[in-house]
């Protein structure tokens, strides 16, 4: 397992433990504060396709620092 950071444009910040990059972005697309923050803060991005939404994620996910 190896830690993942996803971090948002706005500073919201959230880690969490998957096998691969590709793992932790599913993760965090069904992670419930993820999920909550974008109800809260990213309402204009709500509309974006579940495809457009990984690509997004995808540029947020790094391996967190040790």
């Amino acid at each position: 397992m190896q830690k993942w950071t996803a971090t948002c444009t706005d500073g919201f910040t959230k880690t969490l433990e998957a096998n691969s990059k590709d793992e932790a972005v599913t993760m965090f697309m069904n992670d419930m504060d993820m999920k909550q923050h974008m109800v809260d803060k990213h309402q204009d991005l709500m509309g974006k396709t579940p495809e457009e939404m990984k690509m997004m994620m995808e540029q947020m996910v790094m391996p967190a620092a040790m």
